[in-house]
Order: structure tokens, then sequence, then C-alpha cells
């Protein structure tokens, strides 16, 4: 058989392979169902940790996340700072980073 056919199996009539029906007997060929991916979202809580498929995931405060960033170095914290001005970062507490940096100048 040739690439792209499919052949009836009541009348053995060969026809293209996206045919729903036989032209000549009118079998209809059943089609398959696409099983669509099941994705779940889990909403982000005020509590400090949520479960997801078995791993617990912490909820980072914004201060934790900036004393994180802090202990990058200066250099790597003052390039995150003058990124997150750009593209308007909100879930760091910028102000923190920003004074714990003017102190390592000083």
């Amino acid at each position: 058989m040739a690439r792209g056919k499919k052949t009836c199996p009541k009348c053995n009539t060969e026809m293209g392979a996206r045919a729903g029906q036989c032209p000549s007997c009118k079998y209809v060929f059943e089609k398959k169902q696409e099983v669509p991916e099941v994705v779940t979202r889990v909403a982000v809580t005020e509590s400090k940790t949520l479960v997801e498929s078995g791993k617990t995931i912490r909820k980072t405060s914004p201060k934790e996340h900036a004393k994180r960033i802090v202990s990058y170095g200066k250099t790597r914290a003052s390039a995150l700072l003058l990124q997150s001005r750009r593209l308007g970062w909100g879930h760091v507490d910028w102000n923190y980073v920003e004074e714990n940096l003017k102190s390592c100048i000083e």
C-alpha cells in the first residue's frame, strides 16, 4: 500500500489516509481521541510551604530573596539591582539590597 493511503476493511477500497468514511460502502472509520495532557496549577498561598506532586516547595519572602542576592557579592548584586529597575522585578526587597550595597561601598 502506498504512503498516505488506507484500505477499507469492509470492501477493500483504497482511499486517502485522512478520509473519515469509505466512498464506496460508506464505512465510517473511528477517529483516535487525543488524550490531553493534564496540567494542574497550584496557587501560592500565604503559608510558608505548599505541596505539589509529593515535593515541598518553600515560599521565599522578598527579604529572603534580597539576602540571597546580597550573598552573591557586590558586583553581581549591583548588576541584578540595575536590571531589576529596568525590568520592574518586584519579588525581591530591592531597598534591602541597595542599603547593603551602600554599606559595602562606604
